[in-house]
């Protein structure tokens, strides 16, 4: 039979198959030779034949085909990490999201009020020029009235902004009141303009 020497490449052409049958070139026994290169993949020293005396350590790499089985280990570890890092995301979102609690009711009083403003802003928009292009902020400052009205006031700089009769937008002043009552506009003036005034 054939057989190759793993360690100096030298073929034999007539080889027994024995478990002790050594190379004729090398002396290297082929069952050694081939345990080593199953589990490590290279041989540690090989003699180079340039007549020098000593052996220079030579690494060469077997030329092997990976096997499916080999891959698929080589994967496992980054589908592990992967698997891990997306439960740690889960777990810090669900857990951000358990220890929230419950958003704080709002009061009859508050809901209330929340509807007076938006009356007012609904109000100022339908007063101006050009309703669509109209800025009115959601946070005016409050002041106070009587137990019967809310007022809202949205002083220069805050934000208003309204289309004039040249196409521009500037920046205006408001005061709006509302009756808490029926919640319907008592006052409201934009700039120096009064543009609702109810008659109590």
């Amino acid at each position: 039979m054939r057989k190759t020497c793993l360690k100096c490449s030298h073929l034999n052409l007539e080889a027994t198959g024995s478990i002790g049958e050594q190379c004729p070139k090398c002396g290297a026994i082929y069952a050694k030779v081939d345990r080593y290169v199953a589990e490590h993949g290279v041989l540690a020293v090989q003699r180079r034949p340039t007549g020098a005396a000593k052996a220079q350590p030579v690494q060469q790499e077997v030329a092997s085909e990976e096997t499916p089985a080999q891959g698929k280990k080589r994967t496992r570890p980054v589908v592990k990490a992967l698997a891990v890092f997306f439960a740690l995301v889960l777990f810090i979102v669900f857990y951000g999201e358990a220890t929230k609690g419950p958003a704080p009711a709002q009061s009859p009083a508050d809901t209330q009020a929340a509807g007076a403003l938006l009356h007012c802003q609904t109000a100022i928009r339908r007063a101006s020029r050009n309703a669509q292009r109209a800025v009115v902020p959601s946070v005016p400052q409050s002041f106070p009235l009587d137990a019967d009205q809310y007022g809202f006031e949205w002083k220069s700089g805050s934000g208003l902004q309204l289309q004039n009769g040249f196409g521009a937008m500037l920046d205006t002043y408001a005061t709006c009141v509302v009756s808490k009552r029926d919640l319907e506009i008592d006052w409201l003036e934009i700039g120096s303009e009064t543009v609702v005034r109810r008659a109590k």
